[in-house]
């Protein structure tokens, strides 16, 4: 189904897009939960852009990936894309382990 592009629902025809929403807190840049349930101490906000400790509206620093950096053996360089990017390989493997959750509940009797 994720091929179509639309789905007929009676005589409407629906547009068809993956919706999966993945939580990235843009307080401590982690994925997996948002700003509101942040476990972070107050004090501890980062930098959406370079992932440095500060503001991210007084950055004009390099993009570069936080969770990337933190879980992957990767370096400033290779990560040319912030945390919010839709390219970022935490993300996607974030995205995949939610959709593998969603299936699976989809096939519970």
């Amino acid at each position: 189904m994720k091929e179509r592009k639309h789905l007929y629902v009676g005589w409407t025809r629906c547009p068809v897009f993956d919706n999966t929403f993945v939580p990235r807190c843009v307080k401590c840049i982690s994925i997996g939960h948002t700003k509101i349930y942040c476990p972070a101490d107050k004090a501890e906000f980062r930098c959406v852009r370079c992932a440095r400790r500060h503001y991210f509206k007084h950055c004009n620093a390099e993009e570069c990936c936080a969770s990337c950096l933190e879980l992957l053996d990767v370096t400033e360089e290779d990560t040319y894309y912030t945390m919010t990017s839709f390219q970022c390989p935490v993300y996607l493997q974030k995205k995949k382990e939610i959709l593998q959750r969603i299936l699976v509940q989809m096939e519970l009797p």
